[in-house]
């Protein structure tokens, strides 16, 4: 087990990357293998947090960003993870810059993880949701009813999970930022018309109206809290039902 000196309490542990492959207009796919990926205990739907930036002088904490692990492999020791960069920051320019054979560093977190107690999934999230999404889907027991809602402004930020499927529906919703600019990111989508989106869906399916229904939630945190309280407080959706994951957050992206 490899380890690094740092102020985390939790030991890294490393790989290598074998394979770096753009598979979106924001979006590389990295296959990681090393032993420390074979000894892992894995549980579906967990994400990493990461060390980018090593070369970077900078605290070791700013060197770190979350990624979901989209697939594990014990036997082979291999993890295959998507990394989004439509951002500016630190880990975009990590992932625009890494090569087959450099090292990767990273520790396992869980937040989001698989769930088989229900008969109905629904999958709301934007691109940085989409791997992690497609893993969790995967891990459902067959005979599930499983929905998905995956946004973005631009069609060519979707891709399509390992086996090459597609299962989710995905929506292009172009939209003005706050600013009343278009941006270029995943999360230039006003929430009140997100919300028209879901909330059409959501009433003209009655499966998920039912208690035996949980819904998985990601995306940008301030859409995720607005997508919460609509499911809660106008919907009558559990609140117990409910598996939120913020995977990133505008105001702490830091450029570099």
């Amino acid at each position: 087990m490899s380890l690094i000196h740092s102020s985390f309490k939790t030991p890294f542990l490393k790989g290598t990357i074998t394979h770096k492959e753009k598979i979106a207009a924001h979006t590389y796919h990295l296959e990681v293998q090393g032993d420390d990926i074979k000894n892992m205990n894995y549980i579906p739907g967990q994400h990493m947090k990461v060390i980018v930036g090593l070369n970077k002088d900078t605290m070791l904490n700013d060197k770190v960003r979350s990624y979901s692990i989209w697939e594990h492999d014990a036997e082979k020791g291999i993890m295959h993870v998507a990394v989004c960069t439509f951002s500016n920051g630190l880990g975009a320019k990590w992932a625009e810059q890494v090569n087959a054979g450099d090292d990767f560093y990273f520790f396992i977190k869980t937040t989001l993880t698989v769930d088989d107690t229900a008969e109905n999934y629904f999958f709301i999230g934007d691109l940085t949701t989409l791997a992690h999404f497609y893993k969790l889907r995967r891990s459902v027991p067959a005979g599930k009813n499983i929905y998905g809602f995956i946004y973005s402004n631009n069609e060519a930020n979707f891709f399509s999970d390992l086996d090459g499927s597609k299962p989710f529906d995905f929506y292009t919703l172009k939209a003005e930022s706050e600013s009343g600019k278009l941006t270029d990111n995943n999360s230039a989508v006003p929430s009140d018309f997100l919300k028209e989106k879901i909330s059409s869906m959501f009433s003209k399916n009655d499966e998920l109206k039912n208690n035996n229904s949980i819904l998985y939630l990601g995306g940008e945190a301030r859409v995720c809290a607005a997508m919460t309280n609509l499911f809660v407080r106008d919907l009558q959706f559990p609140v117990e039902k409910i598996k939120m994951k913020s995977f990133w957050n505008p105001d702490k992206v830091k450029e570099e």
